[in-house]
């Protein structure tokens, strides 16, 4: 009986780590935007902080307009960090699509290639379950012809 050989099989090891370096640059995009997301939150609360801090500043009493102007410069700087921030999150959200596409058009090829091999398969073990069939069938005739000559 012969084995079978799938003679596109290097192809399809080709194409699987294909698609596990797409599905490994998908990872690393998600966690580009959780390191982004991760600073966005950051940024906020540092805004929240200077706010409250700001607004302390601003009590009835003695005020130190320097200080409240740092306050109002640092508040300014860190929403302009969060809208650079959230134009990130955006350019990297597309990204994680455009991966995300490739990697369905990766798997979608190493599916292509399991399916034939599949469908190759089974013609194989068809074809070698006819021979066998064919073998013993033969066996049988010979083994009747010899009975019925004896």
């Amino acid at each position: 009986m012969s084995s079978f050989n799938f003679r596109l099989e290097s192809l399809q090891k080709i194409r699987e780590a294909e698609r596990d370096r797409r599905r490994e640059e998908l990872g690393k995009a998600f966690a580009a935007r959780k390191v982004l997301r991760n600073q966005q939150e950051e940024v906020s609360q540092e805004i929240q902080q200077s706010q409250n801090a700001s607004r302390e500043c601003s009590q009835p009493g003695d005020v130190d307009i320097d200080k409240l102007m740092n306050f109002h410069r640092h508040t300014l700087v860190m929403k302009s960090q969060l809208e650079q921030l959230g134009r990130q999150i955006e350019a990297v959200d597309k990204e994680i699509e455009n991966r995300r596409r490739a990697l369905s058009a990766a798997d979608q090829q190493v599916k292509v290639l399991e399916k034939l091999r599949a469908r190759q398969f089974a013609r194989h073990k068809y074809e070698q379950e006819r021979r066998e069939t064919k073998r013993l069938d033969e066996i049988a005739t010979v083994g009747h012809l010899r009975d019925h000559m004896a």
